[in-house]
């Protein structure tokens, strides 16, 4: 079977032009891994939707932009991967606007059901719908190149494309979630801010040092130990029920019974 089919191929390839077999990629006239260079105004590192809407907004300025996404969708958090609720407002009656709200009122009109495969959809449309946006999705950004005292350009792998990109620009925006543009010696900080410090009332009164985790949050079954995970003193554990070897039946059952009373038929007119 296997000498059948190298001879087919082998004919199908003596049939095919000249000018088609050049065009074949092989071993020979390919290369693995490329290096490609891109250049725009604003770098944007971080597909989730801090950095979506960042390059929206600046798009839609006139900036020319590249989003780098390590990730195969956008949305970070938010996304399908994740799917964590956008809760960036905490005072009750307050809500994002903007970008943001934008794609949610897009999402209800196309997604009425909510699935957050489409609202990927959602938020991956409302980018490549904006011209001035480069998109490189599953790169993730492993180096910085310093010019001076400035970011000059990053550097970035895309593991699906093998593909080494050197992106540079005069604006980096660092919207990865754990600061991978740190790498340039610049300032950073860990956890939130303080309402008054660049005016956002909206935030909560108090700083706070905590972090997002790296992973998706699980709750597991207290009735299921796992000797292998590290003790905890994780609330989220659902408690052990214990079911009756022997269900009550017959007239022992209590039920509830609601009792309608018919409304009177009103008087006949006299």
């Amino acid at each position: 079977m296997n000498r059948i089919l190298k001879a087919f191929c082998a004919i199908v390839l003596m049939a095919l032009p000249l000018s088609v077999q050049a065009q074949m990629l092989t071993e020979q006239n390919s290369q693995v891994v490329r290096n490609v260079e891109k250049q725009a105004d604003i770098v944007v590192c971080g597909g989730g939707l801090a950095g979506v809407c960042a390059a929206v907004s600046a798009a839609r300025h006139g900036a020319s932009v590249i989003l780098v996404q390590d990730r195969p969708v956008l949305g970070g958090n938010a996304s399908s991967e994740c799917r964590m609720g956008i809760v960036g407002v905490l005072k009750d009656q307050y809500q994002e606007a903007g970008i943001l709200e934008e794609m949610q009122l897009r999402n209800f009109r196309y997604n009425p059901l909510q699935r957050y495969t489409l609202w990927d959809d959602v938020i991956y449309s409302t980018v490549i719908s904006e011209p001035n946006i480069t998109l490189l999705l599953n790169t993730s950004v492993d180096e910085v190149e310093m010019d001076g005292a400035r970011i000059a350009a990053v550097k970035a792998w895309n593991t699906n494309a093998y593909t080494h990109y050197r992106l540079s620009g005069k604006l980096f925006l660092d919207c990865t979630g754990d600061g991978i543009l740190r790498l340039s010696g610049a300032k950073f900080r860990r956890g939130r801010e303080l309402p008054d410090e660049f005016h956002e009332s909206y935030l909560s009164a108090a700083a706070a040092s905590f972090r997002t985790s790296s992973t998706s949050p699980t709750c597991t079954r207290a009735a299921m130990p796992a000797p292998w995970a590290t003790p905890s003193s994780c609330s989220c554990a659902r408690p052990t029920r214990t079911i009756p070897s022997s269900l009550p039946t017959g007239p022992t059952i209590s039920r509830t019974t609601i009792s309608i009373t018919p409304r009177p038929n009103p008087p006949s007119p006299a």
